[in-house]
Order: C-alpha cells, then sequence, then structure tokens
C-alpha cells in the first residue's frame, strides 16, 4: 500500500498521499493469494474495474463501479474499503471514514484496511484515533512495513519524533527498499539537525526512485544547511525539472521561488 504524504516535508509527492487498493484484481478459481468474500461474479467484475480506475488515477469513475459492485454485494468488504480509498483521493475523508467503518465490521481482522482508516483520521485530525488503527493493524500484520510507515505521521503530529523515527526504521528493516520511508526519515534528520543522517537516507531514497522530485527538493535543504550552495541548487533544479515534467505544479513553482531566494 502507498499512504500518507509525510507532514515533515515542505514539498509533497504527489504519489504519496494516495492509498492503495487493499486487494489485487480478484480472479474466480480461488487461487489468488488474496482473500474476496464476495462470490458474486458480477460483483467482482465491477470491483475489478474500479481497481483499474483507480490506479490509473479516476477516483471518481473507480467510486462508481465500487457503487455497483457493492449495490449486488452489500457484504463486499474490500468493495467498501476501496471506495474509502478513492474517497480519500478525492479529499472526502469523512465519507471514506464511513466506508472503512463498514469494511472493518465486515473484516475486522484486516490490516489494511485499519491503515487505510487510520489515514482518514489523520487528515481529520483525530491522532489518537489514527494510532489506535495503526496499533491495531500492526498487532494484526507485524511485518507489516506500510502500517508502520503511516503510523510514523500520526506520531510525527503529536511531536512524538522519537516514535517517529522509530517507526521509520522499523519500516525500512522489514521493506529495505521502501524509497517513502528512507524520504521522511532523511526530512526529519535535516530537520532535526542530522545533517549528514539525512542526505545519506536522501541520497538512498533517490537511488531507489529517481523520479522523485520531493527527495531533490528535501536534500536540498540539508545541503544549504551544510553550506553546499552548488548542491543545493543542482538538487533544486533536478527537482523543478521532475516536477514540470510531471505536472506538478504546486510543487514546480515553490521550487522556483525557493531557487530565486537561494541566489539573494
Amino acid at each position: 500500500m502507498t499512504f500518507l504524504t509525510n507532514f515533515f516535508n515542505k514539498i509533497k509527492s504527489s504519489n504519496r498521499s494516495k492509498l492503495k487498493s487493499n486487494k489485487k484484481t480478484i480472479t474466480y478459481n480461488n487461487q489468488s493469494i488474496y482473500r474476496c468474500k464476495s462470490e458474486n461474479k458480477e460483483a467482482i467484475d465491477y470491483f475489478n474495474i474500479g481497481i483499474d480506475k483507480y490506479e490509473s488515477g479516476d477516483s471518481r469513475d473507480a467510486i462508481f463501479y465500487y457503487n455497483q459492485a457493492i449495490d449486488l454485494d452489500p457484504g463486499f468488504a474490500e468493495a467498501y474499503d476501496n471506495r474509502g480509498a478513492a474517497k480519500y483521493m478525492l479529499g472526502d475523508n469523512k465519507s471514506a471514514l464511513l466506508d472503512f467503518d463498514k469494511a472493518i465490521l465486515l473484516d475486522p481482522k484486516c490490516a489494511e484496511i485499519y491503515t487505510n482508516r487510520g489515514a482518514a483520521k489523520i487528515k481529520l485530525r483525530d491522532y489518537q484515533g489514527a494510532l489506535y488503527d495503526f496499533d491495531r493493524a500492526i498487532s494484526l500484520k507485524p511485518d507489516y512495513a506500510e502500517a508502520y510507515y503511516s503510523r510514523h505521521n500520526a506520531k510525527c503530529m503529536i511531536g512524538d519524533l522519537q516514535g517517529t523515527i522509530s517507526d521509520l526504521d522499523q519500516a525500512i528493516s522489514l521493506k529495505p527498499d521502501y524509497s517513502y520511508a528512507y524520504g521522511s526519515r532523511g526530512t526529519i534528520k535535516s530537520f532535526s539537525g542530522d545533517l549528514s543522517g539525512a542526505i545519506s537516507d536522501l541520497n538512498r531514497a533517490i537511488t531507489l526512485d529517481p523520479q522523485n522530485g520531493a527527495y531533490y527538493y528535501n536534500r536540498s535543504n540539508a545541503k544549504y544547511s551544510l553550506g553546499d550552495m552548488r548542491g543545493a541548487t543542482n538538487d533544486l533544479t533536478q527537482a523543478s525539472k521532475l516536477f514540470y515534467q510531471q505536472g506538478q505544479t504546486d510543487n514546480y513553482n515553490q521550487t522556483i521561488e525557493a531557487m530565486q531566494m537561494l541566489k539573494n
């Protein structure tokens, strides 16, 4: 799953804030490694189309198809969960929360649903409620790196810096190629004064995901603090190119502004 934006970041990667669909496309021969409680073939067909729409960035159409799946099978927990994720992407967090509540009622032992609900609760500033959900997800699935990654956001918001770093350490331990976790940890280290550690983590994040402009932007902050003006400028230049290419207008404009400030 891909979860929340790191709240320490001044620049946000567009795909960090996206909740990933809880289940992949479901087959009918019961050989999929994912569970599907629905036995309604037509409902599953709509569900699968919803996943395709969501993964292509069309959350509104995804909701339409998840609605059809739920109408055909009101007990389809995965459809409620995925519809909640699509609503979350559209900023409809209160409605998303209701879908996650329903999904948990239908499938109370699914760690992924608790993690998604925790994400919505953070958006609604219910940080203690989010921590409860992430804790529950981890208790159900202790090796679930994404739950630790998501929990670090809630801990960050309540000022628990040590807990924030600890969760990111655990996420990386469980998933050594987790670029988001390296990027987040590097950014937090930069803000806390561990500039060499920040650059090391952000270097690793860039190696794993060189198309993520947020990593270059955040690394520029650490380089600037170390007095490496050329390095900071180079990182901002690369970040601006990526943001422009990817249509991230707000991030692009913010990066251009930072470059102009650096020149002054």
